[in-house]
Parts: C-alpha cells; sequence; structure tokens
C-alpha cells in the first residue's frame, strides 16, 4: 500500500493507493509503474482544482461590542487579529460563504488599547469550520471618569436591592405624611374645640 506526500503552492497532500497493480501501464503516460501514473494523475488533478486563499486578514470586521466609561463612545467595532486561509475550489465562479461566530463579553469597559484582544471567533466556510482567530481593537479609548461615575451610580440605582430599598423609603415616606396631615387635623380640632368652649 503505496503513500506519498507531495506539496506544491502551500498545499501538502498524502496520498494513499490501495490495491494499484505494479506493472507498465500507458493509460496515462507511456512506459511507467502504474502506481506512480496513478499518483501523478492524482496530483496534478488536485493541485489544479485546489488553491490556497485567504478568508480573513486584519482588515476583516466581525462584530461591534457596547463599551462603558467612554466619553462620546457607547461602542467599537473588533477585527480580526490574523490572517485565515482555506483551500478552495480555484475553478469555482462563486466565493465561499464566509461566516463568523462571535464569543465576546456582554461589554468591554474603557480603557481600550490598539490591539487588546477582546474575544474570539470561529470562522467557518461554506459552514465548515476552517479555524478560530482573536478579535482585537484598532482604536484605543479613553476612561472617562465622569462617565464611569455616572454609569456605576445608575448601575447602583437601578439594581433590584436599591429599588426594594427606595420603595420601602417611598411608603414610609407617605405614612410619615399621612401621620402628619392626621395629628395636624386633630390639633385643629381640639384648637377649635378650646376656643368655641371660651366663649
Amino acid at each position: 500500500m503505496p503513500c506519498f506526500y507531495s506539496g506544491k503552492d502551500g498545499l501538502r497532500f498524502c496520498l494513499v493507493l490501495m490495491g494499484a497493480p505494479t506493472e507498465t501501464t500507458d493509460l496515462v503516460w507511456t512506459n511507467g509503474n502504474a502506481v506512480f501514473n496513478e499518483t501523478r494523475y492524482l496530483y496534478d488533478l488536485a493541485f489544479d482544482v485546489c488553491s490556497i486563499a485567504p478568508v480573513t486578514d486584519t482588515n476583516t470586521a466581525v462584530t461591534s461590542i457596547p463599551v462603558k466609561y467612554a466619553a462620546k463612545r457607547d461602542s467599537m467595532i473588533l477585527y480580526c487579529s490574523s490572517e485565515i486561509n482555506t483551500v478552495v475550489d480555484r475553478h469555482s465562479e462563486e466565493p465561499a460563504d464566509i461566516r463568523f461566530v462571535p464569543e465576546i463579553p456582554e461589554f468591554v469597559a474603557a480603557p481600550i488599547h490598539v490591539g487588546d484582544v477582546i474575544g474570539t471567533a470561529t470562522v467557518y466556510a461554506d459552514d465548515i469550520e476552517i479555524g478560530r482567530v482573536d478579535l482585537v481593537s484598532r482604536e484605543t479609548i479613553e476612561l472617562s471618569r465622569f462617565s464611569k461615575v455616572m454609569d456605576i451610580l445608575a448601575e447602583v440605582f437601578t439594581s433590584k436591592p436599591a429599588m426594594i430599598i427606595g420603595a420601602v423609603v417611598f411608603i414610609i415616606a407617605i405614612i410619615y405624611v399621612y401621620y402628619i396631615i392626621v395629628v395636624y387635623l386633630r390639633n385643629s380640632r381640639k384648637k377649635k374645640k378650646k376656643q368655641n368652649n371660651a366663649r
């Protein structure tokens, strides 16, 4: 069972011929061993049909992500950190359907620098997984302390414990106002009653 390796134009193939005859044949090339003739034929076919093509590069924008604690910015674009290549049919008239499945956090907090790795993405070509790539920032976003303080306050006041405490305080305030009104009315009646008795 002969096994042959061959490489060309960035492609590498391993070919195993099972049950191939070893006698001389002239089906493809004259005066050659059938094993080598079949191997050459199949490699020529593979190198003629297949080629290496890039499907991503560092300019490929994949997705966006919300940004917190930044002035005048609420999102940013994430790009591929490197190039990914795949084998394609060089004679195909339609390009491969490239799809990204990103794995990123819900948001990213400033400060952010160029080259920061924010997440990863799985890359598919025609629904076949061909690799994974880091998703990076291509810009610097400075921290805004004012925005951070305001966001933290908003998170605190909109949190469930804060809403429960606010509701309790509101109810207590209503009860207190009601109590003040009742006491005031009661004292007013007593005062009027004393003034009437004095007459």
